[in-house]
């Protein structure tokens, strides 16, 4: 597994548990695949394209629930 997807598998389980009303487990999901993405947007073997593909999954998932 690779850190982006790992930052993509905690999304889904942010968005799941805020569908199901679990509004604080959902923020700190979304606190771990932030921490995640920090990793991956200093690692220097990802590309760029990948970097930014799930920094817009992060923003998307953020806005959603914020």
């Amino acid at each position: 597994m690779t850190i982006a997807h790992d930052v993509l598998v905690l999304l889904e389980e942010c968005e799941h548990a805020f569908e199901c009303g679990f509004r604080n487990d959902a923020a700190r999901l979304l606190l771990q695949a932030e921490d995640k993405l920090s990793l991956l947007v200093i690692d220097q073997g990802v590309e760029p394209d990948e970097v930014e593909r799930v920094s817009n999954a992060v923003s998307r998932v953020r806005r959603r629930i914020w």
